[in-house]
């Protein structure tokens, strides 16, 4: 039988190692702590002669001089005793006291066995005794690109994924969870003590870390960084300068205190900026620190965001212009700043732009803006219903001396299409600015550029033709996933639309709003809902009508739709009346609408929705009283184009309810007279109309 280690020899041993730390702490008389290293040495030879013993010490090489120093004793005297000594270190670690863990390694006993990361095909084997074959096929490239095959990573991964072994659970997935973090901070912590800070830059640089700027960032000076963090020296979680896994990567952040990390996207930021990286590369550091004040910060965090504009996230290019210091002197710079931070909050919520407006129009008319810069402005001057001030930055852009260059004089043209065309009443007044005109060649790209617009207005103006229709498609067909593009798109859109297509316009719409779904763009996403509305409406589908209405409402609050308000809501009350549910309907026309609504045609959408309500409810004089200020503000702009709004038709109802037939059928007659061949459509309702009246 084997005899065991008495209680006594126990507390002997404890006894002699408590001597060996009260003469390390209380003197430094080598002569007494090498008399206490001896006599523990002895004891521990004496126990392992009379019974088996194996003394295990993990992480040796954070050991004291002392316990080493007894631990070579030992390891010098091993051979007549039952004894096994195992050590564990981590690789590349800097042990404290070097020179006694070099003289405990030459002992002529000691075997050194490198202990390497699993292979995949044992990673496959750990699966498969868990979860069986299946499970392990379809998990192991995961389980290696999060774990980088560390066996204490893979095993804490399992119990996340499964619980312990024999628990029953089926292994479907792998979940990291607190296991494999606890298993990440305890990697992190056991390697050299260079890896934990690597490993924290690599965390913050992210799709930035390259192995010479880790380095830097962690204040190393490393001779061979990427031989330093291969997936040997840091346990599987580095590879080629980045951590293992996003997981990983979370993990190692959420270890930091707010302090040490906004400190380390500080100095990260500084470092790319030093390097030359681009401002979208910095930005995100910028971001997570408070502390900026450098000169070249505003200058980044201004193309980061416009850069993030061109990729269609507005979000993130708010959030970064809300950085930049309002307090800057360079009014030129704050100009600017302000602009791209307008043009931000214009594609998420067009009404948050207003209290903006004021002072960017006063920038440009100072000259703080670029031309480009000028031209975001306009738009939503024209959409919130400041014509005059519309007209003054036109003014102001007509006089800038740019004319001569083809792209400015372009999209001054179209600047001013669309000021005339929202606001008829602008032409006369536009006639008082002596803007130059284009050349030939300008001409003809302003054409291009309104290929759309004018095909659409075409379509108005006398019905749908091949011609048209063809454009139309084609404008739809080369349209790019680009704002202007998109905008282009949805003009095409409405005049497939007024031309009779609505089979074809409905597949147009539900692509664009594919092509869109990315784009951090409520305006656009509102405006196709309404296109969507009138394909419905023609079609007579008015539940159909009614809810993309009212969806095109919620993406967009009233108040955020400027003059435009009037379309979705015209399409809401028609829908709701012609389904006879006419307290909806009134509840659409409770909606405050901006007066300056009555300057633009979204008005006559307006009016003839609440004339047909009014007729619904018997109103009479209220609805032709609504015609009829169709008629006036048709006549005066001059676009009387039954495409737009049919009056005639309309008033002609209201007069047939009161019984006045003769006057119906003069105005139904009077509408047969003023239709083009291609308006088939607002034919056959004349004649429809006729024909019940006969």
């Amino acid at each position: 039988t084997r005899s065991s280690p008495s209680e006594t020899q126990f507390r002997d041993l404890l006894e002699l190692a408590s001597s060996l730390t009260a003469s390390t702490n209380g003197s430094h008389d080598r002569t007494a702590q090498m008399r206490a290293t001896q006599q523990i040495g002895h004891a521990l030879l004496d126990l392992g002669s009379t019974t088996p013993l194996v003394i295990g010490v993990d992480d040796i090489h954070h050991a004291d001089r002392e316990s080493l120093h007894c631990l070579g004793y030992i390891a010098r005297r091993l051979r007549p005793a039952r004894m096994l000594i195992v050590l564990s270190e981590a690789m590349r670690a800097q042990a404290a006291t070097l020179e006694a863990y070099r003289d405990l390694l030459r002992c002529s006993h000691v075997r050194r066995i490198h202990l390497t990361l699993l292979t995949p095909a044992e990673v496959h084997d750990l699966l498969a005794s868990r979860g069986g074959d299946q499970a392990a096929e379809a998990l192991v490239d995961g389980c290696w690109r999060l774990t980088g095959c560390n066996p204490v990573l893979v095993d804490a991964l399992l119990q996340d994924s499964v619980g312990p072994s024999g628990d029953g659970s089926a292994l479907n997935a792998l979940v990291p969870g607190e296991a494999f973090r606890e298993a990440v901070i305890a990697c992190l912590q056991r390697c050299e003590p260079t890896i934990l800070p690597m490993a924290r830059a690599a965390a913050v640089l992210g799709d930035d870390a390259t192995p010479d700027l880790i380095c830097r960032l962690a204040d190393l000076s490393v001779a061979n960084p990427a031989a330093r963090l291969s997936p040997t020296t840091t346990g599987g979680l580095l590879d080629r300068g980045c951590l293992r896994a996003p997981t990983v990567a979370r993990v190692v952040l959420d270890e930091m205190n707010a302090n040490e990390l906004a400190d380390l996207h500080r100095r990260a930021a500084e470092l790319l900026h030093r390097d030359g990286a681009l401002p979208h590369a910095i930005a995100p550091h910028l971001a997570m620190t408070a502390n900026l004040d450098r000169d070249w910060v505003i200058p980044v965090l201004h193309a980061a965001a416009e850069h993030a504009l061109g990729e269609g996230r507005p979000t993130l290019a708010q959030r970064y212009l809300r950085l930049t210091s309002s307090d800057s002197t360079d009014e030129r710079q704050r100009a600017r700043v302000m602009s791209t931070l307008m043009r931000a909050e214009w594609r998420l919520d067009p009404g948050s732009v207003n209290p903006r407006l004021n002072a960017l129009l006063e920038a440009m008319l100072q000259g703080h803006l670029t031309n480009d810069q000028s031209f975001e402005v306009l738009y939503p001057l024209l959409w919130h219903g400041r014509a005059e001030d519309a007209l003054t930055a036109v003014k102001r852009l007509g006089l800038s001396g740019a004319v001569d260059d083809a792209e400015f004089a372009t999209r001054l043209g179209i600047a001013t299409f669309w000021l005339t065309t929202l606001y008829p009443a602008m032409r006369g007044r536009l006639r008082e600015i002596a803007l130059a005109r284009p050349g030939p060649l300008i001409a003809s790209r302003i054409r291009e550029q309104l290929r759309s617009s004018t095909t659409l207005i075409e379509v108005l103006l006398n019905g749908a033709t091949t011609t048209t229709v063809d454009d139309a498609a084609q404008v739809l067909d080369c349209a790019r996933a680009n704002e202007a593009d998109v905008w282009q798109s949805m003009t095409a859109l409405m005049s497939l639309v007024q031309a009779g297509r609505l089979e074809a316009a409905a597949t147009w719409c539900r692509r664009l709003r594919r092509t869109t779904t990315r784009t951090q763009h409520a305006l656009i996403h509102a405006f196709l809902d309404v296109i969507c509305s009138e394909i419905s409406l023609r079609q007579g589908d008015y539940p159909a009508a009614a809810r993309s209405a009212r969806l095109a409402l919620t993406q967009l609050p009233p108040e955020s739709w400027g003059v435009a308000v009037g379309l979705p809501l015209a399409h809401q009350i028609t829908a709701h009346t012609s389904m006879g549910q006419l307290d909806a309907a009134a509840e659409g026309l409770q909606v405050p609408v901006p007066n300056t609504m009555i300057d633009t045609p979204f008005y006559l959408f307006y009016l003839k929705a609440r004339g047909r309500y009014e007729l619904a409810v018997g109103n009479t004089d209220a609805a032709l009283k609504d015609f009829n200020l169709c008629s006036v503000l048709m006549s005066g702009w001059r676009i009387d184009m039954p495409t737009i709004v049919a009056w005639r038709i309309e008033a002609a109802r209201a007069h047939l309810h009161r019984g006045e037939d003769d006057q119906a059928r003069r105005l139904v007659t009077e509408q047969l007279e003023r239709l083009k061949p291609g308006h088939r459509r607002l034919y056959g309702i004349c004649r429809r109309f006729l024909a019940t009246m006969a």
